[in-house]
């Protein structure tokens, strides 16, 4: 038997102007194999689930962040007459450039670890996956549940604060944006649902200069020769120069085996994707760090650490759970220069996990 998930949401438009028009509950739930008692009270609430999009939600506006603007200032607590920071300026010219990537920082970023960043001074930051924690809609017991407006704006303030000494940031997904993509739109009050048109990076970063959401199309090579374009689509990866850094979703027991199956995953799609090939490999999601050295030391694989405040995790030594490793708080830093064909190349011997 079919259940309401299966339903897509043309059809049930389709279905619940047809039970406006007076057709029978019992009679539709025959044709898409739902109970009736179930159809009817999905079919009622589809209603006012669509009353609702139809009052505060408008599709011609997606996109449209500058008529938010005052809207979002207002969800997150920002005054709106704030100016945007400038943001440092690119070197475009420069032959080297250095790179630090911070792994889940889940809301509320640690704060020696921000300041050990603006010492250093980076070209490039990379924020990888997790950026936002969404506590408020967590299924585990945590201490603190902090409203997702809050997060926003302490990530917000946190990019517009990097913006001054960083010329370029590069923001990629995790589960936890996964997770408030999923309830966001179900839990804030109707007068803020124009802001789910947006993808919850996309708010955060908007108009802050130098600010990119990690976003890649890949087409899909065949062995035959042929090809299907943009087969793929993900926001968990960003690739620079020779550097690979992602938040896949995978989680092994062992000191530098998470990064061991993303490095795995690379390997196999890199033919059918046209993925480069790596020298560095760099994997958020677990919370530990790590560093291994692949293929003789040609290739350096690196689990990222922790990089948010540390209460965002009590869950993971509530009653003594095994599942989960001690969070690592650091960094990873490097530095890449252009080669003679102009490629960035990272310098393998800076290569190197900062604790903090």
């Amino acid at each position: 038997m079919k259940t309401w998930k299966d339903v897509s949401s043309k059809q049930r438009d389709e279905l619940l102007d047809r039970y406006l028009d007076g057709a029978d509950h019992e009679v539709l739930s025959l044709e898409v194999g739902i109970s009736g008692v179930t159809l009817g009270r999905r079919l009622r609430e589809w209603r006012h689930q669509r009353e609702i999009r139809s009052k505060y939600l408008d599709s011609s506006d997606d996109g449209n962040f500058e008529k938010h603007w005052d809207l979002f200032c207002k969800y997150i607590g920002r005054d709106p007459k704030k100016p945007i920071p400038k943001g440092k300026k690119q070197n475009k010219k420069s032959k080297s450039r250095k790179i630090i990537v911070l792994c889940d920082v889940h809301g509320k970023p640690y704060m020696p670890i921000q300041k050990a960043v603006a010492e250093e001074k980076p070209d490039i930051l990379v924020y990888d996956g997790d950026v936002f924690d969404a506590s408020a809609f967590s299924r585990y017991t945590n201490k603190i549940k902090i409203p997702i407006a809050d997060e926003m704006a302490s990530i917000r303030a946190m990019l517009e604060h990097n913006s001054k000494f960083c010329p370029r940031q590069v923001l990629t997904a995790g589960n936890h944006e996964d997770r408030v993509f999923k309830y966001f739109a179900e839990r804030v009050d109707h007068e803020f649902l124009p802001l789910i048109n947006w993808n919850i990076l996309d708010l955060v970063g908007k108009d802050i200069p130098g600010v990119q959401i990690a976003k890649n199309s890949f087409s899909y090579l065949l062995p035959t020769g042929g090809k299907i374009e943009n087969a793929f689509e993900n926001r968990w990866l960003t690739t620079l120069g020779d550097a690979m850094i992602g938040h896949a979703n995978v989680a092994r027991k062992g000191d530098t085996r998470s990064v061991a199956g993303f490095a795995e995953w690379i390997y196999k799609w890199r033919t059918q994707l046209d993925l480069i090939d790596p020298r560095v490999i760099i994997h958020a999601h677990v919370h530990g760090a790590g560093i291994s050295y692949d293929r003789g030391g040609h290739c350096i694989m690196i689990e990222g650490g922790y990089s948010g405040e540390i209460e965002a995790l009590d869950y993971t030594m509530a009653n003594g759970a095994i599942g989960w490793r001690p969070p690592v708080l650091g960094y990873t830093s490097f530095t890449q220069k252009k080669d003679k064909e102009e490629e960035w190349k990272t310098d393998l011997r800076t290569v190197r996990f900062n604790l903090v």
